[in-house]
């Protein structure tokens, strides 16, 4: 079972542990796919070699991931990213964007140039990759054309093996949903992508608000989503902290003055994530969960080591 590890970008970081947890050096991609047999080789971690006590452990005990500001008020809600961050959804979305480009005429992008222009909305991306130039008529269009048949296919093709949550992340979300925390997505793919994802992964209940690019103001990293999300979250900026994969992610969440956590399991390296996000955290809680506030029940024990991850910027 993978073990959560942390690098902090905040000054006075604080990790509180019952037991040790690995260093973030200590870890080494691996190439492995993942339990729902799409490519994950980016998100998955291998121990070291010779592990030591402290290594070994918290493998074997359950992480409670408790999240808490470090000079102010802790927030009381999470909203999310899908793709990248909740839902390992990459060859779902890579073999779609090739299918639609090649149907066009198009040629197909690379991976890299995938995960590089995820940053976009469905439509300015696929233009990009038709190799249009921002500000025509052309690619406005034709990236509204193509988004449109983008999302229709990406929609309808959802399922558990398309785009099951990464291991320890639905665990992570139920958590959250069983203590009534709010919680909420903001995609900037279709809201109807982000309903068919959280639909198929059997928590859809526990969302109080979902949005996508189509149906808020303004796409991220813009903050108009995150304004929509709040308000019907019932919740102010400081009580909400912003969970996503890309930079665009956290600037949207800093952009409307909420907390943020970036994911490095999604499609951007961490030298990238670091500047835009509160902290970054490197692989989901293996079988842990996501515990926002300092108030609700249990803390660390002997069986549950607890991470406290200050996140008032510095």
């Amino acid at each position: 079972v993978p073990v959560s590890t942390v690098m902090l970008a905040v000054s006075a970081a604080l990790l509180l542990l019952a037991g040790g947890v690995p260093s973030a050096t200590a870890w080494a991609p691996a190439p492995k796919f993942s339990t729902s047999g799409l490519f994950a080789a980016r998100h998955r971690l291998t121990p070291p070699a010779t592990p030591t006590l402290s290594t070994r452990r918290p493998i074997r005990r359950r992480l409670v991931f408790r999240m808490a500001a470090a000079t102010s008020a802790a927030p009381r809600g999470v909203c999310w990213d899908v793709d990248g961050t909740l839902a390992d959804s990459f060859l779902l979305g890579y073999s779609a964007t090739k299918d639609v480009l090649h149907q066009a005429g198009y040629a197909e992008p690379s991976g890299d140039e995938y995960h590089a222009y995820c940053i976009y909305t469905t439509p300015v991306r696929l233009a990009r990759h038709a190799g249009l130039e921002p500000g025509t008529d052309d690619f406005e269009r034709i990236g509204a054309d193509l988004g449109r048949k983008f999302d229709d296919m990406y929609i309808d093709l959802v399922s558990t093996d398309t785009a099951a949550f990464f291991p320890g992340v639905l665990e992570i979300v139920e958590g959250l949903g069983s203590r009534k925390v709010p919680l909420g997505a903001l995609t900037n793919a279709a809201v109807g992508y982000a309903e068919a994802v959280l639909t198929v992964n059997g928590v859809r209940m526990m969302f109080s608000s979902v949005h996508g690019a189509d149906d808020v103001p303004a796409p991220k990293p813009n903050p108009d989503g995150m304004v929509v999300c709040l308000s019907e979250m019932g919740l102010e900026a400081q009580d909400l902290v912003y969970v996503g994969d890309s930079p665009s992610d956290g600037k949207a969440a800093r952009a409307a003055g909420c907390k943020s956590v970036g994911v490095a399991w999604g499609s951007h390296p961490v030298e990238n994530l670091a500047p835009q996000f509160d902290i970054i955290v490197r692989t989901p809680a293996g079988t842990g969960v996501c515990r926002v506030g300092i108030s609700a029940a249990p803390v660390a024990s002997a069986t549950s080591p607890a991470v406290l991850l200050p996140l008032q910027a510095s």
